[in-house]
Parts: structure tokens; C-alpha cells; sequence
């Protein structure tokens, strides 16, 4: 319960565009409910509001933690190919490509 506390505060300064609020209650997510299934939804949208605040670079960082500590494949996945487009944007195309490089990508083949 505490966790979707978090993660709806987390969700509430996304919408307000309040990077700080985001940036605390996503870290928060990440060290104290990490293994949780809040840990990986926090960093898509922790990335998420760091692409619209106009800082794609520090969108890295929760992307990079989802597809180190997603248990779920989906979100891993969805980590990649949000990291891989970012990637796309600054021109790094190697390192993007390197990032889908993995040994099942199941439904995210395509």
C-alpha cells in the first residue's frame, strides 16, 4: 500500500510537470520498493518526465535501472526500446541497436 501511495505521487507530479516531486518519489520507489512491480512502472514514467522536461540524458538512468532490475520481461523490453529511442535522437544508432541486442525478445520482436 505504501508503495502505490508513492508511485501515485509519483504519477501526480508527472502530470504537474514538478520534475523534483518526480525525480523524489521515483527514487524513493527505486530504493525502498525496487523489487516490487513499482520499481519498474516508476522508471517509465520517471523517464517520461525527464524526456518532457527536456532532459532525454537523465531519462537514461531510470531506463538503464528498469532493464537491470525488471522481473517482468515486458518492462525490460519497454525499458529498451524507450532507451533505444532515445539513443536514436542523439545519434548514438550503434549504441541504440546494441540496446535491443537481447536473446528473446518475444512479442517485442517487431
Amino acid at each position: 500500500m505504501q508503495a502505490s501511495a508513492v508511485y501515485e505521487a509519483l504519477g501526480e507530479a508527472a502530470v504537474e510537470g514538478d520534475l523534483e516531486r518526480a525525480r523524489a518519489a521515483a527514487g524513493q520507489l527505486f530504493d525502498e520498493y525496487g523489487g516490487t512491480v513499482y520499481g519498474p512502472m516508476a522508471a517509465l514514467v520517471a523517464a517520461g518526465v525527464y524526456v518532457e522536461a527536456g532532459d532525454p540524458k537523465a531519462a537514461r538512468i531510470p531506463l538503464q535501472w528498469a532493464i537491470a532490475n525488471a522481473e517482468d520481461e515486458p518492462f525490460r523490453h519497454t525499458a529498451r526500446l524507450r532507451l533505444a529511442s532515445i539513443l536514436l535522437d542523439e545519434g548514438a544508432y550503434d549504441e541504440g541497436l546494441k540496446t535491443l541486442e537481447v536473446e528473446s525478445p518475444g512479442t517485442f520482436l517487431a
